[in-house]
């Protein structure tokens, strides 16, 4: 009996560290304005294809760029309010990066396979910029087309709304 209830308390600090490690920030979420001295830093990724991009290469559009994780259970459940965002957006006037930041790209390879997510997933190369270093995820970012932050987002969100949806008009 006694080894039932440690195992069974154990399991539950066990997922109690596991979302905490996902977001050390509030559960409730609010679209906060941004600092307007923010910009579009530099940043080198890999596809889950294999190739390399620069964040760089998408100034000119406006950008949501996603911080995520294959293990953290909050990124997970706002994937599917991402893809209808995705779908609904016209790409020659905006783009959505998601910057999986997973330690092993298969993770995140496994979780994006299939979903029409796959090919707006990147990796990092190398160290976060500092705007991009962040105390829990998922955290977005909204820049505009001249690379200026107009708005950040900490904790999970629905990203299917029109107030997101405008951001990235």
């Amino acid at each position: 009996m006694q080894r039932i209830l440690f195992s069974a308390f154990t399991l539950v600090l066990l997922l109690s560290a596991g979302v905490m490690a996902c977001q050390n920030k509030p559960a409730a979420t609010a679209i906060a304005p941004a600092e307007n001295s923010k910009t579009l830093p530099e940043l080198s990724m890999k596809t889950l294809s294999g190739n390399t991009v620069s964040l760089a290469s998408f100034k000119g559009k406006k950008i949501l760029l996603n911080l995520w994780a294959s293990w953290c259970g909050p990124c997970r459940e706002e994937m599917p309010g991402i893809e209808q965002l995705a779908a609904s957006i016209d790409t020659s006037k905006a783009a959505i990066v998601l910057l999986s930041l997973d330690e092993d790209a298969a993770d995140a390879i496994k979780f994006m396979q299939g979903k029409n997510l796959f090919k707006l997933s990147y990796m990092p190369m190398g160290d976060l910029p500092d705007l991009l270093n962040v105390p829990g995820i998922p955290a977005s970012f909204f820049f505009d087309e001249n690379g200026q932050l107009v708005k950040e987002i900490s904790g999970a969100e629905d990203y299917n709304t029109p107030a997101i949806k405008a951001l990235l008009q």
